[in-house]
């Protein structure tokens, strides 16, 4: 009720609200509004405070499940029914030689987009991803950042991608176009896009879409290795609200992004880029 007060903060009052984020349907639903600035902290950015030892003994106990995601990492974590884990999310992050480091060369590298038309509509999502080969022969795919964000215009999530193509030397942009058609590429070619445009449309529903992702998530195929070294946790959140009873509390734009570039990096590859693959239909 204090939030309706003309004379507070002259006119434009704030709520604060600190919690463990439990995956309510109240608490996304606040975590999407434009006008929510949102900050993190775990349990180890308080470890100078803690008991020698509590920090260690906690991820004893729940190290690489969804307790660890939620009470430690303090992450919107999975729920019933969601195709992403919050033990998905705990493997695709584990050390591995990291392309932003100059390990592990990358054989495609690509910005994935999920565009809104609307500068009030959902967020953008633009995630880059490349592919390697790892020593046993299986190909796996590499998350190398995640640059989506709220309240931009066509042509400033256009300019937002194409710097992101041309910070990580992309090859590609894939972008979906069932929203904008034609537009779409337009606005990306006056941001000054050079780059080839793969245009993909959603003709299944988000979890069809994302169920040979997740399965890939699953089989160890997919990392996460952020070229700035901080967690993708939006993205991760976002992942994991898949196939849940939260699914509709909040856009999943980011997450498309992500299922895009999968499956145009390990699943169904442009002709040429390399020898037989799976085709899913």
């Amino acid at each position: 009720m204090g939030l309706r007060l003309p004379g507070v903060h002259g006119g434009r009052p704030r709520l604060v609200v600190t919690t463990t984020p439990r995956p309510t349907r109240a608490l996304i639903g606040l975590r999407d509004e434009a006008g929510c600035a949102l900050t993190h902290a775990g349990t180890a950015d308080n470890a100078a405070h803690l008991t020698p030892g509590f920090l260690e003994r906690l991820r004893d106990l729940y190290g690489g499940t969804r307790r660890e995601a939620q009470e430690i990492e303090g992450h919107v974590v999975d729920l019933d029914g969601a195709l992403f884990t919050a033990e998905m999310m705990a493997r695709a992050r584990e050390r591995l030689p990291s392309p932003a480091r100059g390990e592990g060369k990358l054989e495609r590298l690509i910005v994935a987009i999920d565009p809104t038309t609307t500068v009030g509509g959902d967020a953008c999502g633009i995630v880059v991803a490349g592919s390697r080969r790892r020593p046993d022969g299986v190909r796996e795919a590499v998350v190398l950042a995640d640059r989506s964000a709220h309240g931009l215009s066509p042509d400033q999530w256009a300019r937002r991608a194409v710097a992101a193509a041309e910070e990580f030397n992309a090859g590609a942009l894939v972008v979906e176009v069932n929203q904008g058609g034609d537009m779409v590429r337009a606005v990306l070619k006056t941001a000054g896009c050079a780059l080839r445009i793969r245009e993909v449309r959603a003709t299944r529903g988000k979890r069809v879409r994302a169920e040979p992702v997740a399965a890939l998530y699953e089989q160890g195929r997919v990392r996460h290795a952020p070229a700035d070294g901080l967690p993708l946790a939006a993205l991760e959140e976002e992942l994991m609200a898949f196939g849940g009873e939260m699914e509709g509390a909040g856009s999943l734009d980011r997450a498309d992004a992500l299922v895009w570039a999968v499956t145009d990096l390990l699943i169904d590859a442009p002709e040429g880029d390399w020898g037989p693959r799976v085709r899913w239909v």
